[in-house]
C-alpha cells in the first residue's frame, strides 16, 4: 500500500462515534504515520463506540455463546463497563501485504503513532498492548 494512508469509510464511521479527544488522537495518529517513511503499516479502526447490548453480546462469546471460542472481553457492559461504551476507546487493525494483520510487531508500530498523537494533544492514552493482566494489543483508550 502506498502512502498517504487514509481511513476507510468504515474506519471513519467508527471514529465519528467516539468522543472528541479520541477522534483527534485517531486523526493525528494517521498524520503521524504518514509522516514516517518506514516501519508503520497501514491501519484502520475496527471498533469505536459500543452500545450496552453490543458489549453484553461480546461478553457472552466464549462464556454462554460460542463456548468453543476464547472470551473477547472482561467487561459485561452492565456491572463492568468498557471504555468503548463511553466513546473513549477504539480498536485498530493493521493492513500488511494486502491482508488484515493483528501481529504485535505491527500493532506496536502503530501504537507509537497513537502515543505521539496523544502527547501532542495533551491526552492521556493507554494501549492494550501494555495491559498487565490480559493483553489487548488492538485496543487504545483515553484515561479519564
Amino acid at each position: 500500500m502506498s502512502r498517504p494512508y487514509k481511513y476507510s469509510p468504515n474506519s471513519l464511521r467508527h471514529i465519528n462515534g467516539v468522543q472528541p479527544d479520541m477522534r483527534s488522537v485517531c486523526h493525528l495518529a494517521m498524520v503521524i504515520a504518514n509522516s514516517r517513511m518506514m516501519n508503520v503499516p497501514d491501519f484502520g479502526i475496527s471498533c469505536g463506540h459500543r452500545t450496552q447490548l453490543t458489549q453484553k453480546d461480546l461478553y457472552a462469546i466464549g462464556r454462554t455463546v460460542d463456548t468453543h471460542l476464547p472470551t473477547v472481553t472482561n467487561c459485561d457492559g452492565v456491572k463492568t463497563k468498557s471504555r468503548h461504551q463511553s466513546g473513549n476507546a477504539v480498536d485498530i487493525y493493521c493492513y500488511v501485504d494486502g491482508k488484515t494483520n493483528y501481529k504485535m510487531k505491527h500493532l506496536a508500530q502503530v501504537a507509537t503513532c497513537f502515543y505521539e498523537a496523544a502527547m501532542q494533544l495533551g491526552v492521556t492514552l493507554k494501549w492494550g498492548g501494555q495491559f498487565e493482566n490480559s493483553v489487548d494489543a488492538p485496543h487504545f483508550e483515553i484515561v479519564i
